[in-house]
This record gives C-alpha cells, sequence and structure tokens, in this order.
C-alpha cells in the first residue's frame, strides 16, 4: 500500500488543477486515500507484536535492543538520501544544522518520520506495559475512545472552537500512540465486523464528496492517517485479515510469497523510494506508457520486485538486520565461522 501510495508520478508543485486532466486528479486522490491505513496498520501491528514487553527484561535491555534496530537504518538511510539530494526541504541547510538535527527530526527522505514516530512508541512500552497487563479491557476501550474523539476534530471544529494545542483537554489522547494500543486491542479482542464493514463503505466515498458537496474539508486533516475514516478503514482491514489467517498456516505458494514480503517488509519500506525513484521513474519502459494509470501500476509491480530481491542479497550479508531489520538463516559468507 505505500509503494503503491509513492507509485503515480508526481504533479509539479503549481500546476493548476484546472490543468490536471480530471482522470489523473481522480486516481491521485483514490490511489492516496484507499492506501492511506498503511500507515496506521504499520503501527497496529507493532503495538499487537510488541504489547506489553516481558517481564523478565529489564528496562533498558529492552530499549538498547529495539533503539539498534532502528537506529542505525536511521542513520544509514539519513546519508543515504541526503547524499542523493531526496530530502529538499533540508538541502539548503548547512550541514552541521542537519547533522545536529539527527535526533529530533527527520534529516533523509520522508519515509523516514515513521521510524522516528515508531522510536518514540518504543520508549514508550515499558511505561504502558505494566499498565497492560494488570488493566481491563473497559480502561483500554475509555483510552481509544478518548482519543477516537480526536480523530473528529476536523469535523467538530466547524461547530464548536477547539483548543488543539498543549492546552487542549484531549491533547494527551491523540497521535499514533492511539493506534498502538488499538494494534494490542484488536489482539486480544474483536470487534464485530458487522458494524466496522457498513461503516467502511461510508467512508470510501467522503472525500469525492467532500469536493462535489463544498463541504471544503482540508484533505491532510480530515481523510488523512489521524482521521476518524482512515482509522475505521484501518480497523476493518487489520479484522478482516485477522479473521481469515489467525490461527491458520499458510503454505506453498502464497505462505512463502507473505514470508518473504514480511522479512523484508521494513527493508522494502525504507529502499523503496530510492529504487523508484532513481531507477524506476527513469526507466524508457515505463516512460513510454502514455496511460497514467497503468503506469503507475507498472512502476509499483517493479518497484516491489526490485527492492524485494535487493532485500534478499542484503539480508545474507553480515549485520543486515541493522540494514533492513532482518537476517537471513544462509548467509553468503559467515564472519564468524571459525576456519
Amino acid at each position: 500500500m505505500v509503494i503503491m501510495m509513492h507509485s503515480p508520478y508526481e504533479i509539479p508543485k503549481g500546476t493548476p488543477l484546472e490543468n490536471v486532466p480530471r482522470i489523473i486528479a481522480s486516481f491521485l486522490g483514490a490511489c492516496s486515500y484507499l492506501t492511506t491505513p498503511c500507515v496506521p496498520l504499520f503501527f497496529m501491528l507493532s503495538g499487537a507484536l510488541l504489547l506489553p514487553c516481558g517481564l523478565d527484561r529489564p528496562v533498558f535491555s529492552y530499549v538498547n535492543k529495539c533503539l539498534k534496530r532502528l537506529v542505525c537504518p536511521i542513520l544509514l538511510f539519513t546519508i543515504v538520501s541526503l547524499y542523493f539530494g531526496l530530502n529538499l526541504d533540508m538541502i539548503n541547510r548547512p550541514l552541521w544544522y542537519r547533522i545536529i538535527s539527527i535526533p529530533f527530526s527527520y534529516q533523509g527522505h520522508g519515509v523516514l518520520w515513521f521510524l522516528y514516530v515508531l522510536v518514540g512508541l518504543y520508549l514508550l512500552v515499558p511505561i504502558i506495559s505494566p499498565w497492560l497487563r494488570q488493566t481491563s479491557r473497559r480502561s483500554i476501550e475509555l483510552y481509544i475512545s478518548l482519543w477516537s474523539v480526536s480523530l473528529f476534530y476536523p469535523y467538530l471544529e466547524r461547530f464548536v472552537w477547539l483548543e488543539t494545542s498543549t492546552s487542549g483537554i484531549l491533547y494527551y489522547f491523540s497521535g499514533y500512540i492511539g493506534y498502538f494500543l488499538l494494534g494490542y486491542y484488536l489482539r486480544e479482542y474483536d470487534i464485530s465486523l458487522k458494524i466496522m464493514i457498513p461503516l467502511t463503505i461510508v467512508c470510501i466515498p467522503l472525500p469525492v464528496l467532500n469536493k462535489y458537496c463544498g463541504w471544503n474539508y482540508d484533505f491532510y486533516k480530515a481523510f488523512w492517517y489521524l482521521s476518524a475514516p482512515v482509522a475505521i478503514m484501518s480497523v476493518t482491514l487489520f479484522l478482516t485479515i485477522k479473521k481469515i489467517f489467525i490461527g491458520k498456516t499458510l503454505s506453498g505458494l502464497t505462505g512463502k510469497v507473505v514470508n518473504i514480503i514480511s522479512n523484508y517488509s521494513l527493508g522494502i519500506y525504507l529502499i523503496h523510494v530510492f529504487i523508484m525513484r532513481l531507477i524506476v521513474w527513469k526507466l524508457p519502459l515505463v516512460l513510454n506508457i502514455s496511460n497514467y494509470i497503468v503506469q503507475s501500476i507498472v512502476i509499483f509491480c517493479l518497484t516491489l520486485l526490485m527492492t524485494t530481491f535487493i532485500c534478499w542479497i542484503l539480508s545474507k550479508l553480515p549485520f543486515s538486520q541493522y540494514v533492513i531489520g532482518y537476517k537471513s538463516d544462509t548467509p553468503f559468507f559467515n564472519i564468524n565461522k571459525r576456519k
């Protein structure tokens, strides 16, 4: 979903909307909105897999292990993206300024923002884990309910004055921590798909209605990662996948493909923008495709195949777990092997 979101060629900044063909504008809007659950699902899966952390593991040991797996890719891909000039927002800043800013905000390509948020959530895991181990289902639902209210802020502000700064009553119940806890909750408990599927069907056409009904909601507030429609679609996808696959073992080609993509998912996420924009977008095969939608689908397929292959190679090299978060059991060579 992330790769599909990024696959279409970008419309040059400053291009008047009336100069963009309607089919291209519609495809871009649909592609962005329908793939937006990719980010919430990432955080929900992280919460489902990490929470709560083990009782037998010291806090500093846990934090050290988690941060090593994230800090190394952050530093590496920051250097690579700065070298290729893929972060245009920071390109005019002095080098010393960018270096000392690395611990506080991403200085490489924009995809690194996700890892910075994940580091922050990892740091909270030892704090919220004791609460999760002894709290009740209703207590978790109370937190998630308060967090859910913040997802409706773009709509509520049409009718009431909202304080969204640090002075706001729900400021500390907002942000991606909600998805993190929601993932844990959905691992332990279920929400009826009979409720979620109709809600999702209602959410899908909302951006179109926003445009043609003149509601004039800001797309990146009302229909983006931290919005109610995207949260509803994300929960429905999570529950659907859980219902289909939980307790089942995938075998054959399907099992192999799912296993490969799962192992390489972080690496694919980190690498795909470089492969897409520095190689795939410039291939004559791609440039010669006149149909914008077909062209985007070809970009998606080529990028996924190429990044998966590159991750397969990287996974067999020493220290690959600190580059793409995964190390193969069959490396090309073993530097620890004694003669």
